[in-house]
């Protein structure tokens, strides 16, 4: 009984230091970039791809939609109230946990792929990549991406 107790109290404390040493990844707060692609095929252009970056206080949405050449990406400013909503649903969908997320399944020779990473202004970074191979929640994350930058096309 004594044994469990202490293991339990060890791993109480191991969490917490990997909590306040940033191990566990960061929580998306004050975003500096965020970028988010996946794959849809192999033909020229068969990608998708949502970026955010701030720079002289001003954050800047680029959105490169499915069979879209990069230059024709829609580039545009956007207001602090859409960096909020996007922060605020990485942080409900904890993706934070993603960090160091690297799968590939050697498998598949013609499958699809992902990457993901963001910073936030205190440096504290999170990606993840990832080839026919997803962290959990995968798909959920990717909808509410969509969904967010989505209304920027709209617009």
């Amino acid at each position: 009984m004594k044994t469990q107790k202490t293991i339990l109290a060890a791993g109480v404390l191991m969490m917490l230091v990997f909590q306040l040493s940033g191990c566990a990844g960061a929580p998306a707060k004050d975003l500096e970039s965020f970028h988010f692609s996946y794959s849809t095929g192999n033909m020229m252009n068969a990608s998708v791809s949502y970026d955010l970056s701030f720079e002289n206080g001003v954050y800047t949405a680029t959105v490169k939609p499915n069979l879209v050449p990069e230059e024709e990406a829609v580039v545009c400013v956007v207001e602090e109230s859409f960096v909020r909503e996007l922060e605020a649903f990485l942080q409900e969908m904890r993706v934070e946990r993603w960090n160091g997320f690297r799968r590939v399944n050697k498998r598949v020779l013609d499958g699809q792929s992902f990457r993901f990473s963001y910073r936030t202004r205190e440096g504290k970074n999170v990606s993840a990549s990832g080839y026919m191979s997803w962290p959990r929640k995968y798909k959920e994350v990717k909808s509410g991406i969509e969904s967010i930058f989505g209304k920027l096309l709209q617009e």
